[in-house]
């Protein structure tokens, strides 16, 4: 017993010793570097009440009339931005996207897109694609979407191609399938690109052209390009990918992933 008593009291001993020797790990917050500051940009001038503006004198009003629509900023912005969900909530996330713009707020780029986002020309095709928040392009892209957000009047035509059929409208809240929204001026556009990452809807690509277009671009030899919206299945076990219920007749929505019959 004696003998036990004295090897546990070795064991032990030699424990504790290995313990104190044992070099301190700093604490996970320590060892942490706190990123460098993203730089701001000035807010856009709202203009005059009265007068025609542009898209991102809109919403720079509109932010700083603080209204019920008005969008969050700083860490509110960030805490609104877990609840969106597609598709209903896109327009809302534009909203929110052309807000920050228009306050000049590069940092809150990262509450309305993805971490993986890119952005190019404005075609599904996403021609001359390049990621935003990689090889120091945040600024280009903030800098080159602000300035073609600025040629669009506050009146600018919104187009939303997507169906709202309930088994599509799941196909995107669950992140199988993404959809597209975009501003529209004659042959200019303001494409954005909207996907589920995790439990988090975000913009995945923005299209713009640096200048104003003289002509539409012509991207067929990149070759055709991918659909809009999902497909939906016909009776004939067919695919469509622009069905819109309102020009198929009555107007009435047809029961889930079957489109009605034509008359």
């Amino acid at each position: 017993m004696a003998a036990f008593s004295t090897r546990l009291g070795i064991v032990l001993g030699c424990v504790l010793l290995s313990v104190g020797c044992a070099p301190q790990q700093a604490p996970e917050t320590e060892a942490r570097v706190a990123p460098a500051e993203l730089p701001a940009r000035d807010a856009v001038d709202p203009g005059e009440d009265g007068q025609s503006r542009t898209l991102l004198q809109h919403f720079r009003a509109r932010d700083l009339a603080a209204d019920k629509l008005a969008i969050p900023a700083g860490d509110r912005l960030a805490a609104e931005s877990t609840a969106w969900q597609l598709p209903f909530q896109s327009k809302r996330m534009i909203a929110a996207f052309l807000t920050s713009l228009a306050r000049g707020a590069v940092d809150e780029m990262q509450y309305t897109l993805a971490p993986t986002a890119t952005f190019g020309r404005p075609d599904p095709r996403r021609p001359h694609e390049r990621p935003v928040f990689e090889d120091g392009n945040l600024i280009e892209f903030f800098d080159g979407v602000s300035a073609a957000a600025s040629r669009f009047e506050e009146g600018a035509k919104y187009v939303n191609p997507t169906s709202f059929l309930m088994g599509v409208q799941e196909r995107m809240r669950s992140g199988a399938e993404p959809m597209w929204a975009y501003y529209e001026s004659g042959d200019d556009k303001l494409m954005f690109r909207f996907r589920v990452y995790g439990n988090l809807a975000r913009i995945d690509y923005v299209g713009f052209y640096p200048e104003a277009p003289k002509e539409a671009a012509d991207y067929t030899a990149l070759g055709p390009a991918p659909p809009m919206m999902p497909g939906v299945r016909t009776d004939e076990n067919g695919i469509i990918h622009e069905f819109d219920p309102a020009k198929m007749g009555s107007g009435r929505r047809p029961p889930v992933g079957r489109p009605p019959r034509p008359r």
